[in-house]
């Protein structure tokens, strides 16, 4: 049985997309009738959130820190030199 804040929240959701829908229904005739459909997404965003969420704590709990180093990003960079030669230094004031 769901709790109460869940269904809260999917309420809340719902009642968004409804006047979402009523707003748009003057646009196109035919958004009201996707409505009953629009119940699944919120469901599944919500259970890829909680998946990917939950594999990546775990992954990041267990993973080796080493405690006196700093941390740092390891970014591989696909573009070795992202700023022209000639443009290099045209920010830096000449004497």
């Amino acid at each position: 049985m769901p709790n109460f804040w869940g269904m809260l929240i999917y309420t809340c959701c719902l009642i968004q997309l409804a006047c979402g829908s009523v707003l748009d229904a003057r646009y196109d005739r035919g958004i009201v009738r996707h409505y009953p459909t629009s119940v699944i997404y919120p469901t599944f965003y919500w259970f890829l959130l909680t998946l990917s969420t939950s594999v990546f704590t775990t992954v990041g709990l267990f993973k080796r820190i080493k405690p006196n180093q700093p941390a740092r990003w390891n970014i591989e960079h696909t573009i070795e030199h992202s700023i022209e030669p000639s443009m290099e230094h045209s920010y830096v004031e000449k004497r």
